[in-house]
Order: C-alpha cells, then sequence, then structure tokens
C-alpha cells in the first residue's frame, strides 16, 4: 500500500529502510517526544519494521515511511495504531528526523494518512496524543483540524518522570467538512 501526496510517498517499511530509521530515530531531539527507546538502537529500527508488518497483517495498525519524492530519502513515519474496526477508530501518530522539521512534511504527511482514515478504511474518530510541551506536534494537529480534548495527568511514564498526555480527537464528520471548504 503507498498513499502518494504533493512531496512525499507514504509506503510500508521494508527492513532495507532500517539504517535510515535508525539514523533519524537515534536523536534525543527525536526521542523526547515519543515512546522510543534511548538510546535506540539499529535493533530497534529492525524491531520496528517487523512489527509494522506484523500489525499490518493483523489488521490493527497502518505503519509507514515518509519519503520524499524525487530523491527517495527517508524523513520520518507515520501510521494509524490501535485500529478498532468495530468501533471504526484509530490512533494516528507520527515522526521526523529533526532535519526535516518545519517544513511542513508533518502536516503533509498527517494529511495522506487522514484520507486513508477516513476515506478509504471508513473510520468515524482518529485521536492522538502528545505531551503538553511538544507544541510543534499539537500545531501539526491543529492545522488539521483535531480538536483538544483533554488531558490526563501523570498518565506516561517517560526517561524516569511522568508526564501528562493531551488527548485529541478528529471525528470523519468534521475531516469531511474540512474537505469540502478546501
Amino acid at each position: 500500500m503507498r498513499i502518494t501526496t504533493e512531496r512525499l510517498v507514504l509506503r510500508k517499511p521494508s527492513l532495507p529502510d532500517a539504517p535510515a530509521v535508525y539514523r533519524l530515530a537515534n536523536d534525543r531531539r527525536v526521542t523526547r517526544w515519543m515512546t522510543l527507546p534511548w538510546p535506540y538502537r539499529p535493533e530497534d529500527a529492525v524491531q520496528f519494521v517487523r512489527m509494522s508488518q506484523r500489525e499490518f497483517r493483523k489488521g490493527i495498525g497502518q505503519h509507514f515511511v515518509i519519503e520524499r519524492r524525487g530523491d527517495g530519502e527517508l524523513l520520518g513515519s507515520v501510521g494509524l495504531m490501535d485500529h478498532r474496526p468495530t468501533h471504526r477508530r484509530a490512533e494516528v501518530g507520527y515522526w521526523l528526523g529533526s532535519e526535516h522539521w518545519k517544513q511542513g512534511y508533518a502536516s503533509e504527511a498527517l494529511g495522506g494518512v487522514l484520507r486513508l482514515a477516513f476515506r478509504d478504511m471508513q473510520l468515524n474518530r482518529v485521536h492522538a496524543v502528545t505531551f503538553p510541551e511538544n507544541e510543534a506536534s499539537g500545531a501539526v494537529l491543529l492545522r488539521a483540524g483535531f480538536q483538544r480534548e483533554g488531558q490526563h495527568r501523570r498518565h506516561w511514564k517517560h526517561r524516569a518522570r511522568w508526564h501528562d498526555l493531551v488527548i485529541w480527537g478528529l471525528l470523519r464528520n468534521e475531516w469531511d467538512g474540512r474537505q469540502k471548504e478546501g
């Protein structure tokens, strides 16, 4: 499965992607907002690829690597996790290597995955979670139409510290309305 946007190709990860995933994710600036292990090791990237393939087969996840069209450079990852077909919902997550920040790639990749979620998979809801301090990721979600729905206090232990998690949600009818406006 492939999703093409104006500047990007979102495709299923494969084992040859593991070295690039490792290079991009082995950066404290990237992993400080994520549940990735630190330090990030080459075998963690291989495990990410295998987990992505396994979740796709089970129908509970749709993970993609983000590749720039033209030169094929790997920029990061985006995906739908914890897919619940009965409830027609999933969680979205994304990350980029730090050299690719502030270029609109996260918003563009998120838009492609939301199209998959709402148009192709017929989901009713997509949600996301962020640390409150991760303002850049929150801004990406706001631009995509997500609403801040609440905050779980001291919900996640990350790097030996408890963190709050902000809960974001986007409903299909809200996404449909934005598509008609745009």
